[in-house]
């Protein structure tokens, strides 16, 4: 069966350990005050005034989503690199008109691990839903199936 028959060099355990490392960097070294701008309650706390407040209600959001891209971005530099090396190999890379689809995938997996980076981090920082312990955790499973979906992906010749 083609889902358990992925390529697997010896470079997918070094890919996963330097993504690994890079969210660990990216999540507690790299935050700055987005740390503090991607809580609500902190919004909340700064801004007394009512008026103010309003004016600044929502910008925990766009702050949690600028952290999440950053973080899919650097999280997932090792990644990219070895899937572009893994696409050059190849003589034929498949296109969507002028577009090569590794590109559109790229673009895709970026888009979808920030999203899915904002959602874990919301529930962690803003609904109280989860702990760091199990924020670190869904974090930890977004690169490995990031990972599997890529590979499983370059098998099927998608990319």
């Amino acid at each position: 069966m083609i889902l358990f028959d992925l390529h697997f060099s010896f470079t997918t355990p070094l890919v996963f350990i330097l993504a690994l490392a890079l969210h660990i960097f990216a999540d507690f070294n790299l935050q700055g005050l987005l740390a503090n701008f991607k809580q609500k309650n902190w919004w909340i706390k700064e801004c007394s005034s009512t008026k103010t407040y309003l004016k600044y209600k929502y910008d925990y959001i766009i702050s949690g989503i600028i952290h999440a891209f950053f973080w899919s971005c650097f999280t997932f530099l090792p990644i990219l690199y070895f899937t572009l090396y893994d696409v050059f190999e190849r003589i034929e890379i498949p296109f969507i008109g002028n577009t090569p689809i590794f590109v559109l995938a790229i673009i895709g997996i970026i888009v979808t691990n920030t999203g899915i980076h904002y959602f874990i981090d919301d529930l962690k920082a803003n609904k109280f839903k989860i702990n760091l312990w199990q924020d670190q955790l869904a974090h930890v499973v977004q690169i490995g199936l990031t990972i599997y979906f890529i590979i499983f992906c370059i098998r099927l010749g998608w990319m």
